[in-house]
Parts: C-alpha cells; sequence; structure tokens
C-alpha cells in the first residue's frame, strides 16, 4: 500500500521531519538533488530552470552535482533573489563559487531541462516571467522534433504550475516527460489532467520521515498488493469459496451474463448463479455448463427469496435493461437481500430515478451497497454536471458515499473508491485496453466473487480494482490495447488472480 499525499499533508511529514526528528533540509535538498541527478542519467547537456523557492534551492543543488560529474551544466533563474528562500541563497553562493554558469537568453540546446520552478506549495495563477519560462520549456520540449537531438524535460517533486491537489494547470504547467517525487505520490500527479504533466512518475526516497501515525486523504495498491488476496483453503469446497447470485442480461443481451459469470468464476468463486431472461438459458449453458441459472421471468417470491439467501453475495445490473421487471426485480433486491449486493450498469440507472432511496434504506439497517458508475452514471445518480463534479473530485464523491451509506467505485482512468469517511483508493494501474465493451462488467464481477469469498467489501473493491487494472495491462502487452476485448481481459483475469 502506498499512500497518495495533498500538499499540506507533505508540508507537515516534511515540518516533522525537520522539526521534530531533526534532519536539516539541506541534507533532504542533497539527496533529492542525488535523485534527480540519477533520473538524468547519462545525458551531458543540462538546464535547470529555477524558481526562488527550496523547489529552485533543490535544482540549484542538481546543477552542483552536475558541475562536479563534469557535466555542462547551466542555470536559469526566475524571480527576485532577493526574496528567495536562506537555502536557495545557500545552495546559489555554493553554484557561483564553483562557476555554475548562469544564462539569461533561450539559445541554447540541452539535451535536458530541469523544471524547478514551483514545489508543490503553489496556489494561485501563474502569470509574468514564471509564465514565461514554463511556456518557454513547454515550447522547446515540442519544438525538438530531432529524434537524434530529443530534449527531456524532468520535473523536481511536480511539473510546475500543477496544482499539487486537483491536478489542474493553474494558468499553465510544464509538460514533463517524467517527474521526480519524493517520499509520497501526490494527489495532483494522479488526478484530472495530472498524468498529462507529468509524464512518468517516479517516487524516490530523499530522507523524509513518514510515521506510523500520519494519515493521508488516500492511497493505492501495487502490484504486489496482489498479495492481499487469502490463500485458498486447501481443504476447502464450491460452497466455502463463495457463492454468487448475478442478476444480470435481457432480451437480445445475453453477453453480460455470460462475461460476468466467467468473471465470478475467474476471480475464485466457488458456485455461480444465474437470473437471466428465459431466452438466454440455451446460450447461458452452452457457454458456460459450470453455471446455474434461472429464468427470472418464471420465479415466484419464494424461489426469488432462496436465490437471495443462498448466495454470499449480489450482483445486479449489467445488460440488464430498464423495462418494469427489472426495476421490480431491483426494488426487491435492495429490500430483502440482507447480503452485500453490487449495482452496476442498469441497476444505477433505475436508481437514479429514485435518488437512491433503497440504497441510503439498506444502508440504514446495516447492510452494505457497493456502486460502480462511470462518469455518466456517476453524474445521473448525483443529479450533477460531468464537468462541474467528476469522480476525480474525492471529497465529491466520499460525501455522496457517506449520505447514502453505501461504497462508491467511480470508475474513470483514475477509478477512486470511497467508503464514506477515511482515506480513499486511487488506482494508479490501469490500461486503455480496458476501454472496451464489458470491462465493467467483468469489473463488477470480480468485486461480487471477492466479496462472496468473505474479503471486507471496502477491502475487496480496491483488490478488485487493482486486478482489473493489472489485467488490462497483461492484455495489453498480450493482443495490444487498440485491439482487446472483455475475452482477452478475461483470459488475463485468471493469470493475475493466480
Amino acid at each position: 500500500m502506498k499512500k497518495i499525499v495533498t500538499s499540506s499533508e507533505m508540508k507537515e511529514i516534511e515540518r516533522q521531519t525537520i522539526e521534530e526528528i531533526g534532519i536539516p533540509s539541506l541534507v533532504l535538498m542533497e539527496r533529492a538533488a542525488m535523485q534527480v541527478v540519477s533520473a538524468i542519467g547519462d545525458e551531458e547537456a543540462v538546464l535547470v530552470v529555477c524558481g526562488v523557492g527550496n523547489n529552485g534551492a533543490d535544482g540549484l543543488a542538481v546543477a552542483r552535482l552536475l558541475k562536479l560529474a563534469g557535466k555542462d551544466v547551466r542555470i536559469n533563474i526566475v524571480g527576485n533573489v532577493e526574496n528567495a528562500t536562506e537555502e536557495f541563497k545557500l545552495q546559489k553562493a555554493i553554484c557561483d563559487k564553483l562557476g555554475v554558469r548562469r544564462v539569461q537568453d533561450k539559445f541554447i540546446t540541452p539535451d535536458v531541462i530541469v523544471d524547478a520552478i514551483f514545489g508543490i506549495g503553489l496556489s494561485r495563477e501563474v502569470t509574468g516571467e514564471y509564465y514565461d519560462a514554463i511556456e518557454f520549456i513547454n515550447g522547446y520540449k515540442l519544438s525538438r522534433k530531432d529524434k537524434e537531438r530529443k530534449c527531456k524535460v524532468i520535473s523536481v517533486d511536480i511539473p510546475s504550475g500543477l496544482d499539487c491537489n486537483h491536478g489542474v494547470p493553474l494558468g499553465i504547467a510544464v509538460c514533463a516527460n517524467e517527474t521526480v517525487t519524493f517520499t509520497h505520490e501526490k494527489l495532483g500527479l494522479i488526478l484530472n489532467e495530472g498524468p498529462r504533466y507529468a509524464g512518468k512518475v517516479t517516487v524516490a526516497d530523499c530522507g523524509i520521515i513518514t510515521r506510523d501515525e500520519d494519515t493521508s486523504i488516500a492511497f493505492t495498491y501495487d502490484e504486489d498488493d496482489v498479495n492481499r488476496l487469502p490463500e485458498r483453503d486447501k481443504l476447502g469446497n464450491k460452497g466455502t469459496f463463495g457463492k454468487v447470485l448475478l442478476v444480470t442480461g435481457s432480451v437480445n443481451m445475453p453477453g453480460a451474463s455470460i462475461i460476468t459469470a466467467r468473471a465470478a468464476f475467474k476471480s475464485g468463486a466457488g458456485m455461480v448463479k444465474v437470473l437471466s431472461s428465459r431466452e438466454n438459458r440455451d446460450l447461458l449453458m452452452h457457454e458456460l455448463p459450470e453455471a446455474m441459472f434461472q429464468a427470472y421471468e418464471d420465479m415466484t417470491v419464494e424461489d426469488l427469496d432462496a436465490a437471495l439467501n443462498w448466495c454470499d453475495a449480489c450482483l445486479i445490473g449489467p445488460g440488464l435493461n430498464v423495462s418494469d421487471l427489472s426495476k421490480y426485480l431491483v426494488d426487491v433486491i435492495l429490500e430483502k437481500c440482507n447480503k452485500p449486493v453490487v449495482l452496476d450498469a442498469d441497476g444505477l440507472n433505475i436508481q437514479a430515478s429514485k435518488d437512491l432511496s433503497g440504497i441510503r434504506a439498506r444502508g440504514e439497517r446495516g447492510l452494505m451497497t457497493i456502486l460502480t458508475p462511470h462518469p455518466r452514471e456517476f453524474a445521473r445518480l448525483t443529479s450533477t454536471d460531468m464537468q462541474s463534479r467528476k469522480s476525480s473530485d474525492i471529497e465529491f464523491v466520499n460525501a455522496i458515499a457517506r449520505n447514502n451509506y453505501c461504497l462508491i467505485a467511480a470508475k474513470d482512468a483514475r477509478t477512486v473508491v470511497a467508503k464514506g469517511s477515511g482515506a480513499v483508493y486511487i488506482n494508479t494501474v490501469t490500461s486503455d485496453s480496458l476501454a472496451t465493451a464489458g470491462s465493467g462488467d467483468i469489473y463488477a464481477a470480480i468485486i461480487t466473487s471477492l466479496i462472496a469469498r468473505g474479503i471486507n467489501p471496502f477491502e475487496a473493491t480496491c483488490l478488485a480494482t487493482l486486478i482489473h487494472g493489472l489485467a488490462g495491462k497483461h492484455t495489453e502487452c498480450a493482443v495490444g490495447s487498440a485491439s482487446s476485448s472483455a475475452s482477452d481481459i478475461l483470459n488475463s483475469l485468471g493469470k493475475i488472480i493466480n
């Protein structure tokens, strides 16, 4: 698990390291500079563009180390040196004594530009000479089309001009090839437009100490966290590995039932039962004889009660369509099912028209409901404009979960999982191979399967998000992102789970 921090959280961690633990800021600065130098590698000609704060001081330390290593390094200082921090003044004095060249003109041909203008504390619109400096960096990078002399841009901690908390440019922001950020990944590098500006993100250790009691607004998992999945009981049986109920598919839409059932089995469920249209029976039994089937048109109230009592977790919605029968099924399942329910696709659309009342009622009875909306569904659920309220607005997602006593997995390029309180999960492992029909059905089925296996719903949803992302990356490598299909993702899923 990795923490993702805001600007204020990171500043507090730095303060504790310097003031309470006693590690001098210059020691941290030196180690940070060494990490940036490592990212520069063997490149010879380097321009370091510095502001006059401590981010600029980091840049000057980088320039000094490059000078001592025999590189052709030059610095360009933006801002009034008289207003500089003490650390900046000290680093500049050392650079001056070592003869690090300072340039004012832009007629240079570096292999690398190091962006050290602003750090994580920027909160105002970028204007004046700072705007010009960022525009120069971006323009220079974009103008270098000669592949043999391509100029790389490396940002120190965060691309200058990018809002650290929201991932949006404050008027303008450096468009980096790589960002070397320190200790923890920052929210702004992940959310909204942040990934476009940050490029490759390297989280580097510069000696800042995070104590166990330090909390953060968000966290993420990486590939190693798949090991959080519980080991399968060697003495277990199909009943102990989780019983999944899928209320999916409709007339002329059998695919959702097949995909979700396969995904549930691939995710480790021991038994899967599908409630779908009677017209889908033969196809489902042919494609997936392992699953049980019952036609929802033919079910009595007692049959539905028995199915809900049988399962360990229920998924309702993919391919269900919005009909009188599907509305009835959603209402009854939300009212009667005393197991965790995952609501996806048309299940969400049906509840959106009822102001989430059924979900709140379940929460008031202590029953967990997991919502998995994509951006348009999220907008309908919350009656908001997608432009004004994105799922990446983590405070908003958390508030919706809290007010409706549910868990929300807001799907997007960076899926956010919120339970209404505490840190949210933000997925950082993903691939555009997942942008294909049926991918969301697979995701919802993974969540349901993991919950049925006995994993806490919030942890199950976080792990499902990671596993879905890893399956996407595996699919991208296997068949290419543009050519991927839900079937390809399912093939990858088994490899990730195992």
